[in-house]
């Protein structure tokens, strides 16, 4: 079913598609689709933005598992932001740089929340951590997860910085928690 505006320019469309499901069609005054509504085969709903030139702006989803999605793209069309809530509930953000690769996520669930600063590579460069238990966590890692230093502190209080190397094997291990003060001559550990 068509809907026609002035000069008789298709504005709105409604279809049942093959699978069975309905969708409608807004465009504009020179008949381009601009919105896009359905649902998909299983009654999930799906909107659609375009821009003038007919590229994908903003998508958005509910799934029938308790999903949801919204994704936003650049005047290129490529991806630059993606908002999930998983059906657990748990939501994550990603951010995409103008290539399409992720250049920072940030996701939440029961056991806490983690931002991720990624490399050119999209290898995680920078992960900042705070968890259920209390705990905190900041690793810094090098060019694709080569050596890297760690720094958290524990759910008790006790802080750890650690160095590995690029396989992963800890170098150096500095017990922060055993410091117990420090003055003009140095730094005193206990044994």
């Amino acid at each position: 079913m068509n809907f026609l505006g002035s000069g008789h320019v298709k504005r709105a469309e409604f279809a049942i598609r093959e699978d069975g499901s309905p969708q409608l069609i807004f465009r504009d005054r020179n008949g381009k689709p601009r919105c896009w509504l359905a649902t998909e085969g299983d009654d999930a709903p799906h909107i659609l933005l375009l821009d003038e030139n007919g590229k994908d702006r903003v998508d958005m989803t509910a799934e029938s598992d308790g999903s949801t999605s919204l994704l936003l793209y650049g005047q290129n069309g490529t991806l630059r932001m993606w908002l999930a809530v998983q059906s657990s509930g748990s939501p994550s953000l990603r951010l995409l740089d103008r290539t399409g690769k992720v250049s920072a996520t940030f996701a939440s669930g029961d056991t806490g929340g983690t931002l991720f600063l990624s490399g050119e590579n999209g290898e995680h460069r920078i992960e900042l951590s705070s968890n259920a238990d209390g705990s905190v966590g900041l690793n810094l890692r090098g060019r694709n997860s080569e050596a890297g230093a760690s720094l958290s502190v524990h759910n008790d209080g006790s802080p750890l910085l650690s160095f590995t190397d690029g396989h992963g094997n800890v170098t150096r291990l500095d017990p922060l928690a055993k410091v117990r003060r420090k003055n003009p001559e140095g730094v005193h550990v206990s044994p």
